[in-house]
């Protein structure tokens, strides 16, 4: 496959996927700004993770895609194929029907995408791509990178605003957490898909052995749409734990970022904890640690079956803590 070398000055990035898939392409994009830096850039984008793609300091325009019958809010991609855009690329790795539609309205003479099953008439350039079930997600954008001879760095980012960190001051504030203590969240999240939801009742064994024996401010942060679950199977379990009720994104990434380690299951959370430069430690499938934990001496994890987390005990589950919690009273002694 031919390498591109004209110079870019109008890009556009197609992404329709969720908060997760948002922020794992952050590389990219900061790879882009950097190649080209006079180019405009935009980023079309599902409507589930607009908030950290609004806030991003490398795009010069990010256009919302809610759904194909809301004729109103699309109105803007009935002229995608005016913009003159010099390349289109597709950056979701699988196939979607959305993406096809949208690359079609374009009418970009360069149109890139992963290999995969697709119609081979709305793209020009594919990139190799093996399966989700052999390699890292950031090998795929480093191959894409190289294609457009652009030096890809592999380090996720948000960019986090000043109203963020005032919102997430005065939350954290309340909690009247103490300064010379390590903040531990811990975030259950996607309880929709059962294989990486470790159970409820494992999270409230594993809380109550923390407040037994480490020595550090440890809070709930709810999810989004997740309260009454996370109070009725968690919370009520655990009478005076303190919380955080649900933000949003960008509160929720000033929230992360003032937090030395955030405990989660595999979901988008990890993922934005990981672009602020916070620890994490994640209950994973072996199929979510090969293909998608964060990369890092920071991020640890514990790691059930192939398709499922829940078979990790709340004994192996405090063994490998042990690591992360060991490593953030190391880093906070280095700052200090």
């Amino acid at each position: 496959m031919e390498n591109l070398n004209k110079p870019l000055e109008n890009i556009l990035l197609i992404l329709i996927g969720r908060v997760g898939d948002y922020v794992i392409t952050t590389p990219f994009i900061k790879t882009l700004r950097t190649k080209y830096p006079k180019a405009k850039i935009t980023l079309l984008i599902s409507i589930k993770a607009q908030q950290l793609a609004l806030r991003n300091k490398d795009l010069d325009e990010v256009i919302i895609f809610e759904n194909w019958t809301n004729a109103l809010a699309n109105f803007k991609l009935l002229f995608l194929g005016g913009n003159k855009y010099d390349i289109a690329i597709d950056l979701n790795p699988a196939f979607s029907r959305t993406s096809i539609g949208l690359m079609y309205l374009t009418k970009a003479p360069i149109r890139l995408t992963f290999e995969k099953k697709t119609t081979k008439k709305a793209y020009t350039h594919f990139i190799e791509n093996a399966s989700n079930a052999d390699e890292h997600f950031a090998d795929k954008y480093t191959r894409m990178a190289k294609f457009l001879n652009a030096d890809y760095k592999r380090t996720m980012n948000i960019d986090v605003l000043q109203e963020d960190e005032r919102i997430a001051e005065k939350l954290m504030s309340n909690l009247n957490m103490l300064s010379d203590k390590p903040t531990i969240a811990i975030h259950p999240g996607n309880f929709k898909k059962t294989g990486h939801r470790w159970p409820e009742e494992k999270f409230v064994a594993l809380t109550k052995e923390l407040l037994k024996h480490t020595d550090a401010n440890l809070f709930y942060l709810i999810g989004m749409g997740e309260e009454t679950i996370t109070r009725k199977n968690i919370l009520e379990h655990l009478p005076g734990v303190k919380f955080i009720n649900p933000v949003t994104l960008g509160p929720t990434a000033a929230i992360l970022k003032k937090t030395d380690l955030l405990i989660c299951n595999s979901t988008g959370t990890l993922h934005i904890a990981a672009a602020v430069g916070t620890s994490t430690f994640s209950f994973n499938t072996a199929y979510s640690l090969k293909c998608w934990k964060p990369e890092g001496e920071n991020h640890f994890h514990a790691v059930g079956d192939w398709k499922s987390c829940q078979s990790i005990t709340v004994e192996n589950a405090l063994e490998r803590f042990k690591e992360a919690f060991d490593y953030i009273l190391l880093h906070r002694q280095t700052k200090t």
